[in-house]
Formats: structure tokens, sequence, C-alpha cells
């Protein structure tokens, strides 16, 4: 009887429109019901139904229900003696129990996919986080690091916080709709509390005023890598525009040619008929033929 007790109890506070959240959240106590199904007693196992089936009808409920392990087993097992004999002590709560199982069983089919069915290797976050740089300017020591990380923080939406001590700045990751204005704003509030790190009574004019400054990324290498291939692609244009200049001149006088094989002429050595060509002359005309060739 005191075990009857307890779950009337149990089953007043699912049925308090105050206290049914601390039953909801007390996976504990859910599990301990699921364990009662199996009871032999018929009035403890009518009891934990009516309490179950009243957290159903709470706002959070089902997915309570639905976390607890077991609970589909043994509502299954309290259907199958009315399917199978005509036991009309046990219709009364099987019919509890199967009304309970198909609530949660509509709403496994209504509601979206269960985490666990889900591929852990292909799961991607439902955002991705955006980063913000701040350059800081008036910090002079740790305790100023400490405040404009305080603030920062306090801020819904901001995921982490990260200080370049050496450059004064501070990368703020934070999710997509933050809007960067408001990590300025708070920085900016700091200048309203001055001295509140080590206690002490300071004036604006003994401590610098803390600001920031959103730091915006430049795709200068992009902007010149386009910059580079239009001046390139204008080039080709004009140059296929543009007549291009002979490779010799008309007087040029580097070598006499064979017309008939497109080839300076052959001179073996220094001819008697022109006795100004003397070998060096000759080797120098040699190695101009060579090196056209």
């Amino acid at each position: 009887m005191y075990g009857i007790e307890a779950l009337e109890e149990v089953k007043k506070l699912a049925e308090d429109d105050s206290k049914y959240v601390a039953l909801i959240n007390d996976k504990t106590t859910l599990q301990g019901l699921v364990l009662l199904l199996s009871n032999k007693n018929n009035s403890v196992i009518s009891i934990v139904l009516q309490t179950l089936k009243i957290i159903s009808g709470r706002p959070g409920g089902i997915d309570a229900l639905q976390s607890l392990l077991g609970l589909g087993e043994q509502l299954n097992e309290l259907i199958k003696p009315t399917k199978s004999s005509e036991n009309e002590a046990s219709q009364p709560f099987s019919r509890n129990a199967e009304e309970l199982l198909s609530l949660l069983n509509c709403s496994n089919r209504q509601g979206p996919p269960r985490p666990m069915k889900t591929n852990p290797e292909k799961s991607h976050p439902t955002f991705r986080p955006k980063n913000v740089v701040l350059q800081l300017r008036g910090i002079t020591d740790e305790d100023d690091i400490e405040i404009v990380c305080s603030k920062l923080l306090k801020i819904r939406g901001v995921v982490s916080i990260t200080f370049q001590l050496q450059k004064h700045r501070v990368l703020v990751c934070t999710v997509p709709s933050l809007d960067p204005e408001c990590l300025l704003h708070a920085v900016s509030s700091i200048k309203n509390n001055p001295g509140q790190s080590d206690g002490t009574c300071q004036t604006d004019s003994t401590r610098p005023i803390i600001t920031a400054q959103i730091v915006r990324r430049k795709h200068r290498a992009q902007s010149l890598y386009r910059h580079s291939s239009f001046n390139g692609l204008k080039y080709r244009q004009n140059s296929r525009n543009t007549e291009v200049p002979p490779y010799l001149e008309d007087d040029a006088d580097l070598f006499e040619v064979d017309e008939t094989r497109a080839a300076p002429k052959l001179m073996d050595a220094p001819s008697k008929s022109n006795p100004s060509k003397g070998p060096i002359s000759w080797l120098s005309d040699f190695l101009e033929k060579s090196l056209f060739w």
C-alpha cells in the first residue's frame, strides 16, 4: 500500500500545472515508472499508465517519454494479453497502454528524424560561425583585457574569444545573426565605469578610454589577380590589332643571305678577291653563322 500511495503522489505531481516540469525533467523517476509496468499488481500498472498518459499531454511530455528506455517494449507486452485471451481484468490498462503507444508512434512519424538515426560522420553543424576581428585601443594591462572579455561574453551569440596581446586585437567567434555593432557598443560601454578592475577610483584623465574598431579583411590578392588578368587580356587584344615589326630591317647588313636556301651564304675561307677580310673577320663571320643556326 505504501508503494501505491507513492505512485498516487507522483500522479498528483503530473496533474499539477506548476510542478509537472520537475517530473518531466526527472529522468530517474520516469525510468522507474517504466520498470513498474512489469509489476504483477494490476493497480500499480494502472496508476503508472495513467501517470504516463497525463505526462504525454503536457508540453514536452512526448519527447521525455520517447527518451525512456524500454517503454515501447513494456507497452507491447501489456497489449498482448488482450489479443491472446479474454482476460477482462487486464483490459482497462491494456487499452490505456495501446492509446499511449499510438501517441508515441504518431509523434515519431510526424516529428523530425531522431538524432540516433543520423550518420555522425556525415553530420554537419546547423550554422557556420562568423569571425569578427576587433582592433582595441586604450589597453594598458591584463585587467583591461579581463574587462573587455567579460563585456563581450555577456553578449548573447558570442561563441568564443581569442586575444592577440601583441597586436591589441581580439578575434570574436559569433553566430551569423549577431550584428558586429553590438560588440563595439559593449566595448565602448567600458568608458563609463573606469577603475572597476582593481576597485580604485580613477578618472578619465588618468586612464585611457578603451575603444574598438572592426578590422575589415581586404581581398587584395584576389583584386590584384583580377586586375592582372584584365591587363593581360587587354594586352593580347592590342597585340592582335597592331602590326608586328619585321625581325630584321631592310637595310640590315649582318650577313649575305642566300635566297635559294633562306640562309647565310657559305664562306669557307677568306678569298683572295677581297684581301680586306683576314682570318679574324672570317672567324667572326663563322661564329655569326653558327649563332644564327
